[in-house]
């Protein structure tokens, strides 16, 4: 029973994560297209661009990770459910971390160029 419950998280991990990893596509998107812009020029400058990349790719990877887990977890067996959930949590909250560093950067520029 309780594997049951713990497989049914599977699929939310999964969409939750699929979600997050396209938001955070669109962003880079985002971030590539107006590179011409003064806020990107300013954020360049500071070097705080390098950094908000590497948080959002390093973001990004873990939300990926945790999606592919997430579906390879929905065909394990029941004894190794408590193991994969365990892992796609703590892949689920590293992604989380990452989500708010990169923001760091970003309210940074925002205070910095409002001058």
């Amino acid at each position: 029973m309780e594997a049951t419950r713990i497989r049914a998280s599977f699929s939310v991990f999964a969409t939750v994560s699929a979600t997050l990893a396209g938001f955070f596509v669109t962003a880079l998107s985002i971030l590539f297209a107006i590179q011409d812009k003064p806020f990107i020029k300013k954020l360049r400058e500071s070097g705080h661009f390098h950094v908000l990349l590497l948080y959002i790719y390093w973001a990004l990877s873990c939300y990926v990770a945790t999606l592919i887990a997430s579906l390879v977890a929905i065909f394990i067996p029941d004894g190794h459910v408590k193991i994969a959930i365990a892992l796609i949590a703590g892949l689920q909250a590293t992604g989380l971390a990452f989500s708010l560093l990169a923001a760091k950067p970003l309210l940074r520029v925002i205070e910095f160029s409002a001058d």
